[in-house]
């Protein structure tokens, strides 16, 4: 259900409708792009969940509260179930309906729903060419990789992030959760939404945003871009920073601070240490590549400075010089932290088969408002709506397609 952005309107009223309210997506999407969509739904979107007669396997997903899935209820918040059988050629038939009225349609392999389009993507663009396709994958569409079965620490492994995380001493470690899939499905928002203002300002066609999990794990830092100019592979090195000193994670009287020490708090973090060993008053280590040359001294000094102190003394101490210094934060010194509690950053949300709880909000606050955080969907709880809403089916249509079994209220 296609509208025009005028891309002149700012405000309170757009925040509070949502930045893409009055476009509508299709998800096809198993967990590799699951936040994809619910980004898109925090953002105003109609995000219309298209699951088989047994649900989305990601409800069958752990951590469970009592029978619920709490991974679902947080990467579908907001969004709208619908059950079609895919197997029977009446719910293939309705699928095709709801796609051809969408404004996006977000494709991404451990749906059984994606093998059961039955045509290619270039095709369906074809057939609908206001359409914006969003694949998300593990290597791309294209390439010898584009058909090699993938999880989330596959591509970790494959993007060259792994090799350079952890201790020096041990093996690569893997990032917690499904942070591939994670970062994947941020850049997949944002393709959907460059691809959608392309088409409203004046390009009007759509087009396929194709999202390789791999290549954008190799964006994350300057790994190739160091390697392109100095041919230098990047080693690990636990928390230590690569080209700063002392900037890494220390050890405090009750938990862990990353400090981050450049040239120019050289000086001032010194006059804040006001017992420091003499010799780092040495004039050559104003510079980084000087105490870079000196880093095990250097870091041995400062474990022994951080260990004095309690997080919020070394960290209050820090701030009061102007050095960039803040404490490792369990979730729990998260959740309580007055930053954010002032920033509102968690919602009550109320799941069914869930006790009321509060969800991590959309992190973008958007002319002061932030974009309202709503509950994932019980199973094919909006069938009927949008059979009746987006294609018009009667309620005598309706039962006739429940009796060929295409789909499920």
């Amino acid at each position: 259900m296609s509208v025009s952005i005028d891309v002149a309107t700012t405000g309170l009223a757009a925040a509070e409708a949502g930045m893409l309210s009055g476009f509508t997506v299709v998800e096809l999407a198993g967990l590799p792009g699951q936040l994809c969509g619910r980004i898109l739904a925090d953002l105003g979107t109609d995000v219309i969940k298209v699951e088989p007669p047994g649900g989305d396997p990601v409800r069958r997903m752990s951590p469970f509260h009592r029978e619920e899935s709490v991974r679902f209820a947080y990467l579908n918040s907001g969004k709208k179930s619908v059950v079609f059988d895919l197997d029977r050629q009446a719910g293939r038939d309705q699928l095709h309906d709801l796609i051809g009225g969408a404004d996006i349609l977000l494709v991404a392999p451990g749906s059984d729903s994606v093998e059961h389009l039955g045509v290619p993507l270039e095709l369906l663009a074809d057939r609908h060419d206001r359409l914006v396709i969003v694949s998300i994958t593990g290597f791309g569409r294209s390439g010898p990789f584009a058909d090699y079965l993938y999880t989330d620490i596959v591509a970790l492994a494959m993007g060259g992030l792994m090799a350079v995380s952890g201790s020096p001493e041990l093996p690569p470690v893997h990032a917690p959760e499904t942070q591939a899939y994670y970062f994947a499905s941020v850049f997949g928002a944002q393709g959907a939404a460059l691809a959608l203002l392309r088409r409203e300002t004046g390009y009007g066609k759509g087009a396929i945003v194709d999202v390789s999990i791999q290549q954008t794990l190799a964006s994350i830092e300057q790994l190739v871009r160091i390697f392109g100019l100095e041919g230098r592979v990047v080693r690990r090195t636990g928390s230590q920073h690569k080209h700063v000193a002392p900037a890494r994670i220390y050890p405090t009287k009750d938990g862990f601070i990353s400090l981050f020490v450049t040239d120019h708090h050289w000086k001032a973090f010194l006059d804040a240490w006001l017992d420091h060993p003499p010799e780092l008053d040495d004039p050559a280590l104003v510079r980084t590549r000087q105490r870079m040359a000196r880093l095990d001294m250097i870091n041995a000094e400062v474990r022994n400075l951080t260990a004095r102190y309690t997080n919020v003394e070394f960290v209050a101490l820090m701030n009061d010089a102007g050095v960039p210094c803040t404490p490792v934060n369990s979730l729990v010194d998260f959740l309580t932290d007055d930053q954010t509690r002032q920033r509102g950053v968690e919602m009550p949300v109320t799941h069914p088969g869930l006790p009321p709880a509060v969800q991590v909000a959309f992190p973008a606050i958007i002319d002061g408002h932030r974009p309202p955080t709503r509950r994932a969907p019980r199973l094919g709880e909006h069938t009927s709506e949008v059979l009746s809403g987006y294609l018009r089916l009667s309620a005598a249509d309706q039962d006739a397609l429940d009796r060929k079994g295409a789909s499920r209220s």
